[in-house]
């Protein structure tokens, strides 16, 4: 059975387990009763109280930072002092029932608070929170992230990464693996499992209407939300959550880093690590996968991929998209279910697509293998599967007789030939806003499962043995619901395969670097044998940094003709900054090769 590396994670102790267990766990020795003379001082401080016996505090509790409170039900008070780092600290204007407050806490002008465990340096300012009966947290909220009406279900849980997710959500045949998930998910959720809610040590709540039966972990800031409710956000020090302005988030889970902001809306959901969802934004469940940016937009019954960019009012709805890296352009509507049919269709995009806008996507729609593929502004395509990566998807130039008007153009590896600016872009995009700690991502377009595409495209375009003006699925596999014209297939053919060799090149003299250079292992005669494949391939890198200035030199002289002070207000391609990464990339490269074959040269003399 395959297995995620976090499955003996989720059934076993986690960090955020750990940290409940730990809540459990909390000990009262260090606790004792007030004396007659603080009670007398609290109530001078105009404290009430219905049962001071209830109110236990810290060995060295001082009364002096309690003001105007009202306590009810069984009380901890830690000890105040002002510090450096919590120049307020103490108790002021709220009313506390039921909770502990720890060392150095900060609690102002909070309507309520009951329920919760509040630990030291925490900050809760004009902020209710209110726990009631047992809650996990949002752990183990069931939902369907792929079907809106249901096949594709997971249990959704704090510490879950995109792997165990692709794993769950893509093999449904795998009752082993289905079975193994279900008990590790029950077992984590039972054990998040508490009569309380948390904030976490440095966290601060402010200004936030209400917080209802959540775990709010340390160094996370909570600024103005509307309303948390049965959720964990998990945070640190170093690397501190953010949720506020108006944000509405409902028994979901929010990993570190991760930003909810602006009026958005996140529901029965899971927000990856340094993931973003902003600007009024709708994520409702759903999982968002590291770095993703998600504004304007509403994302339903999904699981989307890292880096995914979402803008101005697109819509996707019942996506498989664990690989992501792709854009929802403005009004992209990825989600053409909502038919007069029953709302059971599905869309697996591939990683890197790119939604023009406007565009309409009608399911059912599987494009897993077409990586790095664009539907362009404005299309509606029909429901298919398209497996040619690279491609660009227009409408027709033209009429073409037997063929329906519906059918869209389709011009396979067009990324390749006239756009590699932008794959690299997206490349160094990606690597740049990277900050994810708990997923590891290989950023090249050019990986060994990408060029397994495209050579498996390759194939079919060379089936056709008596070429004709265009072609349709019936005679090429994978086209879906498009044309393919012939001038097309024979260019993606060639393009395809210099790339395919170009990875292969690419690998092979990294292969040989190691090797060779930093591991000092011997020379065997295949290494001799590819002094011209090292020769070419540094041609070829040449060659590949001439197509990306050429792409952005056509975008440069097309803004030019049309915007009359364009050089004045666009970077010179001198100063583009992936034009620039390419050229020193390739005199890196270049100059390992330079390296590799003097190596060779003078172990044969």
């Amino acid at each position: 059975m395959k297995q995620s590396h976090i499955f003996p994670v989720i059934a076993g102790e986690t960090p955020f387990l750990t940290r409940i267990q730990q809540l459990h766990n909390r000990g009262n020795n260090a606790l004792r009763a007030l004396t007659a003379a603080e009670i007398e001082q609290l109530e001078r401080q105009s404290n009430v109280c219905s049962n001071w016996n209830a109110v236990r505090v810290r060995a060295n509790f001082d009364p002096a930072r309690v003001h105007q409170n009202y306590f009810a039900g069984r009380v901890v008070l830690g000890a105040f002092d002002a510090t450096a780092e919590s120049p307020h600290s103490g108790v002021v204007a709220s009313t506390l029932i039921n909770c502990e407050v720890g060392d150095n806490a900060v609690i102002h002008r909070c309507p309520l608070i009951t329920g919760y465990v509040i630990a030291d340096g925490a900050l809760v300012w004009a902020s209710s929170l209110v726990f009631r009966g047992r809650s996990c947290f949002g752990n183990g909220v069931q939902i369907s992230a792929g079907i809106e009406t249901g096949g594709r279900d997971i249990a959704l849980l704090a510490e879950l990464d995109m792997p165990t997710v692709e794993e769950v959500l893509g093999n449904r045949a795998d009752h082993a693996l289905q079975n193994a998930y279900r008990q590790a998910a029950e077992r984590y959720s039972t054990a998040c499992s508490a009569e309380s809610g948390c904030v976490e040590a440095g966290a601060r709540i402010e200004n936030s209407r209400r917080v209802e039966n959540s775990w709010i972990g340390a160094g996370s800031h909570i600024c103005g939300a509307e309303r948390i409710s049965n959720c964990s956000v998990l945070s640190s020090a170093d690397e501190p959550t953010h949720i506020g302005g108006g944000a509405i988030v409902e028994e979901s889970l929010v990993q570190h880093g991760a930003r909810v902001d602006s009026q958005a809306i996140v529901q029965r959901s899971l927000i990856m690590e340094y993931a973003t969802v902003e600007r009024q934004a709708k994520v409702k469940q759903s999982v968002i996968g590291p770095n993703a940016v998600l504004g304007e937009g509403e994302i339903s019954a999904s699981c989307v991929g890292p880096f995914t960019g979402m803008q101005h009012q697109s819509l996707l709805i019942a996506a498989f998209w664990p690989t992501g890296r792709g854009i929802l352009g403005s009004g992209a509507n990825v989600g053409s279910n909502h038919t007069s049919r029953v709302p059971d269709q599905e869309i697996w995009p591939a990683e890197g697509m790119f939604f023009g806008l406007d565009c309409v996507i009608k399911f059912p729609a599987e494009y897993r293998s077409a990586a790095y593929s664009i539907v362009a502004s404005g299309v509606t395509t029909l429901p298919q599967r398209v497996s040619f990566p690279f491609s660009l998807i227009v409408e027709p130039h033209e009429v073409i007789e037997g063929v329906s008007p519906s059918f869209n153009r389709l011009i396979p590896a067009w990324g390749l030939r006239r756009n590699p600016y932008a794959l690299l872009r997206n490349q160094l995009k990606y690597q740049r806003r990277n900050r994810a700690r708990r997923h590891r991502f290989d950023f090249g377009f050019l990986r060994d499962d990408i060029v397994a595409m495209m050579t498996e495209a390759v194939r079919r375009l060379e089936s056709i043995t008596s070429p004709q003006r265009y072609y349709l699925e019936e005679q090429i596999e994978g086209i879906g619901a498009n044309v393919v014209f012939e001038k097309d297939r024979v260019e993606a053919i060639k393009t395809y395969g210099y790339f395919i060799d170009y990875a292969h090149c690419l690998e092979r003299a990294r292969q040989m670097q190691q090797r060779l250079v930093r591991d000092a292992e011997p020379i065997l005669p295949q290494d001799l044998a590819d002094r011209d494949l090292l020769l070419r391939l540094s041609r070829m890198n040449v060659d590949f940094e001439q197509a990306v200035t050429a792409a952005r030199e056509r975008d440069s002289a097309r803004g030019s003709r049309i915007i009359g002070d364009y050089s004045l207000t666009h970077p010179c391609l001198e100063d583009d900054d992936v034009v620039r990464h390419c050229a020193a990339e390739t005199k890196r490269r270049n100059a390992e090769i330079a390296e590799l074959l003097r190596y060779l040269d003078n172990s044969r003399s």
